[in-house]
């Protein structure tokens, strides 16, 4: 019997179109605009949680939940796991003994939290060495101690876990799946086994690599866990860590096993997000596998670099804050900038454009010399300006800097048009490199340039450009193009392109308006009326420019 498909996900074929439409975030964007790709990847996420500094976090998972709970501490959230760190039998322990790197193991340590399960001692701490003791389930970078000692951390490390009985927020950072299976036991561990020991009892200790099935499994019942016996309110935010397995002990490039190891554990996220309304997924783990790969990782190709932890933390944290983007004191962001240099300058200049202007004003001020240092803080700055009509200020921000990325070049080029040097802006325009760009904001540029030029013959040149490079957007070169011409008088051949990009999409409300004016033009009132009758304005510009039309119409019926 063929078993029907059983998706993650479904939706009718309508509503998936309504939503890619609705979803402004469906689409990568583009190299020659502001976007969330380059050169720092910041992928929208979203989920409600009310959360203010001295709330308690919980956090579980590998070395990046440690870094994440290092920025939590100093944002000023209470971090119980962190707390642990002060118990005496920890003194001179690194927190990265608290790492923990798979699905097994974090289910153990939750079932032994819990009572659901039972911490055996007797084979669970080994002796390494005469007196000195070890725990197989702590990474094993812990020196070996009395065995009084170790069982003193053992005690504490299960209480900090069941912490998360009263967290508000638990956060669960999921790391590899090339685990270690203890035969005696019949337990996964946390990490690979001393060397000594794996010498000492060669038939003990074995290699898995976990499949799918096996890690959403034991990741399903740790999320069953903190459910069960968590607050009612409590919500699980779920990454996967973006810091690579650092070597593999299997037979293949390393590069390779950690590749299946993450979209291994990304596909169990993603299953957990579905099955369970109060799991919700943070994508630390795409915003560095998608950013510049000199900005984003350590020299050892493993680690994420303090650019890249503070970036996503930092945009963590802000959403927990009601108070926004604009709220970050200068002086921290001073201190920000001071460490991470031109990376962290060009990501708050991100940030800034996302506050509102006169916070944005003020960070530009402040910070506004990184333009001669920085080419992306330059981008970033001077379409920040253009964007606020300060079109002379931003070609001075422009005359700073030796960059001539595409942005640049367009923004310089908006700002020229914004103050009627229309011959200078079509000379930045005409750059073959632009038009290989494949974007319709260049396109559109040059259409408005030209069109104030009232260069006829140059507007239907653009016109074949357009469609040639992109043909997709024909209709909107049209529209284009159309408007243009309109403002040049040339009413009938607006009407032929207006018609022919309504033949594509009979619901695109500027043509209909465009179609109207061009009617009255012409003195034809009727097909003026009949086409402002199909318009529906869907945007702020067209509805501005319908209203004006009715006007318009309204006067002309009336006399």
């Amino acid at each position: 019997m063929i078993r029907g498909p059983v998706p993650l996900y479904k939706s009718s074929a309508v509503d998936a179109i309504k939503l890619r439409k609705a979803n402004e975030y469906s689409f990568w964007g583009s190299r020659n605009a502001a976007n969330r790709v380059e050169p720092i990847a910041s992928p929208h996420f979203d989920f409600k949680l009310d959360l203010e500094p001295g709330d308690k976090i919980f956090t579980v998972g590998s070395c990046f939940a440690r870094n994440v709970e290092g920025r939590l501490a100093t944002a000023g959230y209470r971090l119980p796991m962190r707390d642990l760190m002060d118990d005496r039998s920890f003194a001179g322990v690194h927190p990265r003994a608290l790492n923990n790197f798979s699905t097994p193991s974090i289910w153990n340590e939750l079932g032994w939290a819990t009572g659901e399960s039972q911490f055996d001692a007797d084979q669970a701490i080994v002796e390494y060495a005469s007196g000195k003791w070890l725990d197989l389930h702590v990474t094993h970078n812990v020196q070996p101690a009395p065995r009084d000692t170790v069982l003193r951390r053992r005690s504490a490390i299960t209480k900090a876990y069941g912490s998360f009985r009263d967290c508000k927020l638990i956060i669960v950072t999921l790391g590899l799946v090339e685990v270690w299976y203890d035969n005696v036991a019949g337990t996964y561990l946390n990490s690979l086994p001393p060397p000594p020991l794996i010498r000492r009892y060669p038939e003990r200790f074995e290699l898995h690599v976990l499949s799918h099935d096996e890690t959403l499994d034991y990741c399903d019942r740790a999320i069953g866990l903190l459910r069960k016996y968590g607050r009612s309110d409590a919500v699980i935010l779920m990454s996967v860590s973006p810091v690579a397995l650092g070597i593999t002990h299997r037979p293949e490039d390393v590069m390779v096993a950690n590749c299946y190891s993450k979209s291994v554990l990304r596909t169990v996220t993603e299953e957990m997000v579905a099955r369970h309304d109060n799991v919700h997924y943070f994508p630390s783990y795409e915003s560095v596998l998608q950013s510049d790969r000199q900005v984003a990782w350590m020299n050892d190709f493993t680690h994420v670099s303090e650019t890249l932890i503070a970036h996503n933390v930092d945009r963590l944290v802000r959403h927990f804050d009601a108070g926004g983007v604009g709220d970050e004191s200068l002086e921290s962001v001073h201190a920000s900038i001071e460490a991470g240099g031109a990376s962290a300058a060009h990501l708050h200049a991100i940030e800034a454009r996302k506050a509102d202007p006169n916070s944005a004003a003020r960070f530009f001020s402040e910070f506004g010399e990184w333009s001669q240092k920085s080419p992306t803080f330059a981008t970033e700055h001077i379409e920040w300006l253009v964007e606020q009509k300060q079109a002379a200020k931003a070609l001075d921000v422009a005359s700073l800097t030796d960059a001539r990325s595409e942005r640049i070049k367009m923004a310089k080029a908006r700002a020229l048009l914004m103050l009627k040097r229309n011959r200078e802006a079509l000379d930045i325009l005409y750059d073959p490199k632009l038009e290989d760009a494949r974007s319709s904001r260049y396109w559109s540029l040059r259409v408005e340039a030209e069109g104030n030029n009232g260069d006829i013959a140059a507007l239907e040149t653009t016109l074949s450009g357009w469609s040639r490079a992109l043909p997709k957007h024909a209709s909107q070169a049209r529209i284009h193009v159309a408007r243009a011409l309109l403002a040049q008088s040339s009413v009938g051949r607006a009407l032929e392109l207006l018609e022919l990009a309504l033949v594509d999409n009979p619901k695109l409300a500027l043509g209909h308006i465009l179609s109207a004016e061009a009617y009255l033009l012409r003195g034809d009132l009727a097909a003026a009326r009949q086409s402002f009758a199909l318009a529906e304005p869907a945007t702020p510009s067209e509805s501005r420019r319908y209203n004006k039309l009715k006007d318009r119409i309204g006067e002309l019926v009336g006399t």
